[in-house]
């Protein structure tokens, strides 16, 4: 979680959750996404879910320097 938050500090993320406006996250796991290429390539992505409501959120992983 730490290097996801770092990178939220970087690039200015709103930590609001936009379903109950808690501001706490838990990184789940990083999974495939889906192929936005076209080209059979998969964008990993990491799970983000509330941890107020259980909302989820995905970020690409690869940015974030996760992979």
């Amino acid at each position: 979680v730490n290097k996801l938050e770092q990178w939220w500090d970087s690039v200015g993320v709103d930590r609001t959750c936009p379903m109950c406006g808690n501001g706490q996250w838990d990184a789940g796991e990083i999974i495939s996404g889906s192929d936005v290429s076209g080209e059979g390539n998969v964008l990993p992505m990491v799970q983000v879910i509330c941890q107020n409501c259980s909302y989820v959120m995905m970020f690409a992983a690869m940015p974030i320097e996760l992979t």
